[in-house]
């Protein structure tokens, strides 16, 4: 009873305007002398949270906005919550505290001075009882898709700034154009490598809120993308500034009645330093740009060990050793590199590959980057 008699002088304090509507009160008035109300104050609903806006008071006294929520529709300060810490410099907040969705409530905004004088409230704009969020994200936008030797790399731009933003699905389509989804979980940034699907797929990438509402999808084919074959230089006569090499790395040539069938009739070898000095291993990196990258050497009998690095990460240690000749095999490949610059590093750990037999080579033939 306390409430409700609280409630009805509440509103009957008001003074009301034909058809019901309520004035502003004369404190309100009296507070609101120095500056005009915010016009155009709108609230849009992102999930559970509400944003929101209005346009910006033509004052150089305006020194921000505070936003105010109440349950009643009419401008009293005392029935209002104050919802921003401290004042909004811009023309929008997002209000993260509302609690009670079940009720009907009103946001009002008014511009503050420099000495956190208020300014008339503008508004309001109404909140309804919490409804199902129906309302999709923004759809991405620039879809790529290039297929590599396994599999195929897609890239849109990921420019959603919904706050209940929740990430991206990606989708093959069959013979029929029926989508299949092939992610689990939302992918937050714009690259996606997917296994399946090749030259000629089609794909879909659609965006995806905290309510599950999807955007409408966009589509692209896969095409190839071209293919980079980085024959590993000569060392004596590097010109390549990709290409780094550090310690003895010598240029061998080799006939195919050799045993060994190599690009262009050469490699490039190193051997680990007989008096293991306090000088860094052999190694040899390359810097490059793409989306895949396939290392190829020799394995033959004097080979040892070495170890790969990607982007500074160790990817594994590999025997190249063999007891017969075999040429251009794929010692690591790679085709999950999100777009951008990477390096691949090989460095010579000076372990022979056969442990009866002293010889420790490591050779690299060439690489091939899409």
């Amino acid at each position: 009873m306390v409430l409700l008699l609280a409630v009805i002088t509440a509103l009957s304090a008001a003074p009301a305007l034909a058809g019901g509507a309520f004035t502003m009160t004369a404190a309100c008035q009296a507070t609101a002398a120095r500056l005009p109300a915010p016009e155009g104050v709108g609230a849009v609903r992102y999930g559970r949270y509400y944003l929101v806006s209005w346009k910006a008071v033509e004052s150089p006294e305006v020194a921000g906005y505070n936003v105010y929520r109440s349950y009643l529709p009419y401008p009293l300060l005392s029935s209002m919550v104050k919802v921003n810490p401290r004042p909004v410099r811009g023309t929008s907040f997002l209000d993260t505290t509302l609690t009670d969705y079940w009720r009907i409530q009103y946001y009002w905004v008014a511009a503050v001075d420099c000495g956190n004088r208020l300014g008339a409230l503008g508004g309001p704009a109404t909140v309804n009882p919490l409804l199902p969020d129906c309302t999709p994200p923004e759809p991405p936008r620039n879809l790529e898709a290039g297929a590599l030797e396994v599999g195929v790399s897609l890239t849109w731009e990921a420019s959603n700034r919904e706050p209940d933003f929740a990430g991206y699905h990606v989708y093959l389509e069959d013979e029929c154009g029926r989508p299949a989804r092939l992610t689990c979980q939302p992918v937050k940034g714009g690259f996606f490598y997917s296994t399946r699907g090749g030259a000629g797929s089609f794909f879909q990438v659609r965006s995806v809120d905290t309510s599950g509402n999807l955007s409408s999808p966009v589509r692209a084919q896969a095409v190839t993308l071209p293919e980079e074959v980085l024959d590993f230089p000569d060392p004596a006569a590097n010109q390549d500034e990709r290409v780094v090499y550090k310690g003895l790395w010598v240029n061998e040539h080799y006939r195919p009645e050799e045993g060994l069938d190599l690009l262009e009739g050469d490699m490039v070898t190193s051997v680990y330093p007989l008096d293991g000095g306090e000088c860094d291993p052999p190694s040899v990196k390359v810097t490059f740009q793409g989306r895949s990258v396939k290392l190829v050497a020799a394995r033959f009998w004097q080979c040892g060990w070495c170890e790969i690095f990607l982007d500074g990460r160790s990817v594994g240690r590999i025997n190249l050793s063999s007891d017969e000749p075999l040429s251009r095999c794929t010692l690591y490949a790679t085709y999950c590199l999100p777009p951008g610059t990477h390096t691949l590093k090989v460095v010579n750990l000076g372990i022979p590959g056969n442990p009866e037999m002293p010889f420790d080579v490591v050779n690299v033939d060439y690489l091939v980057i899409r």
